[in-house]
């Protein structure tokens, strides 16, 4: 291949890159309600995972201190959002920790968690 073919080549491929950034881009990370290490007076009713992006909410779970998983009332949806509401349920004095899963539209998957004590 000539030099002047490989360069428009190459040309052509950088101007395809940076017109559609989009494509290629993941959604950005999703963050809680509730802060990371948080020490709350009284036990949150919800925790609400959002973005910027609209994304999936593909798994939550919750933990205890003692690492065993508390069951929760919430079915992922299919939907992509920019913002999920978990219910918790009764929480007493205690640290917990809750972690999920978000899927972007591209299908990236990226986890995050925070942990919170109350101490009612």
């Amino acid at each position: 291949m000539s030099a002047r073919k490989t360069l428009y080549a190459a040309a052509l491929a950088a101007s395809l890159l940076l017109a559609t950034p989009a494509a290629f881009a993941h959604s950005d990370p999703a963050t809680a309600s509730i802060a990371n290490d948080a020490e709350l007076a009284e036990a949150p009713a919800s925790i609400t995972v959002s973005s910027a992006d609209k994304i999936g909410l593909a798994k939550v779970k919750l933990t205890g201190a003692d690492g065993k998983e508390i069951a929760l009332d919430y079915t992922p949806s299919k939907a992509m959002a920019t913002a999920f509401e978990v219910p918790l349920p009764t929480l007493g004095a205690g640290t917990y920790m809750i972690d999920w899963t978000t899927m972007s539209k591209d299908g990236h998957a990226m986890s995050d968690m925070v942990q919170f004590t109350i101490t009612e």
